[in-house]
């Protein structure tokens, strides 16, 4: 298992959500989204590929991307 890391490079919030995993009830993570303020980092821990939904809270923009456990990714 490793982390997957979202860094906000705005001037705003960006409110993040990371999918769950797994099978048979046992799902690891939260269907929530959760907010990072400017400058700093969060981190979700994942076993597998999974999409990352973002919205930016100053234009109301959003974005998705597949993250690898792992890795960072920044949010410019």
């Amino acid at each position: 298992m490793g982390a997957v890391s979202i860094k906000n490079n705005t001037i705003s919030d960006i409110n993040v959500r990371i999918t769950r995993e797994g099978d048979s009830g046992n799902d690891t993570g939260s269907i929530a989204f959760y907010t990072i303020k400017p400058g700093k980092t969060e981190k979700w821990e994942r076993k597998w590929w999974q999409v990352a939904f973002v919205r930016r809270d100053v234009d109301g923009k959003s974005e998705s991307f597949t993250v690898v456990p792992d890795n960072s990714y920044p949010v410019d």
